[in-house]
């Protein structure tokens, strides 16, 4: 059996960079493009700004319930459990800038592709990080806890 190379945080950090990138470029084209149309149609509808007094908008009230429903424990709970069958779906799958850095992430035990019980453990593991704020503890393989615990390593392709 060949020794996989382990992925420097480097290499690793570089690809997050590239994803961060190549997701947040278009969200934040399409968000400006809708808040110029946004403000652009309330602009006309309304004819001028300075026919507008300072009585509150009625999104105000929206907004502040959407925020509620975000803040809801019980709606973080179930998006938490639906994301899981998406992540087992996507356990395997690399991210470009994963592909670019030649990066993929195996199982340690078998030097293959991530188990689902390897998935299971780091999203219980990565969930309970979130509620505990614990710190990040590297090891000699550059895995954060989640990775570690589950057995998850990142390596070079």
């Amino acid at each position: 059996m060949e020794v996989a190379e382990i992925a420097s945080l480097r290499r690793r950090c570089l690809a997050s960079l590239i994803d961060g990138v190549v997701t947040v470029t278009p969200v934040v084209l399409v968000a400006g493009g809708g808040v110029w149309l946004y403000l652009w149609y309330d602009h006309r509808r309304s004819g001028s700004d300075a026919a507008k007094g300072p009585d509150i908008s009625p999104s105000d009230g929206r907004m502040a319930a959407f925020r509620r429903f975000g803040e809801s424990r019980r709606w973080q709970i179930a998006l938490s459990v639906g994301a899981v069958p998406i992540e087992v779906r996507m356990r395997n799958w690399r991210s470009p800038g994963m592909r670019l850095m030649g990066l993929l992430r195996a199982d340690v035990r078998t030097g293959g592709p991530v188990t689902v019980r390897s998935l299971l453990v780091r999203k219980a593991v990565v969930t309970a990080w979130q509620d505990l704020y614990l710190p990040a503890l590297w090891s000699e393989r550059n895995q954060t806890l989640p990775d570690r615990l589950a057995g998850i390593v990142v390596i070079r392709d």
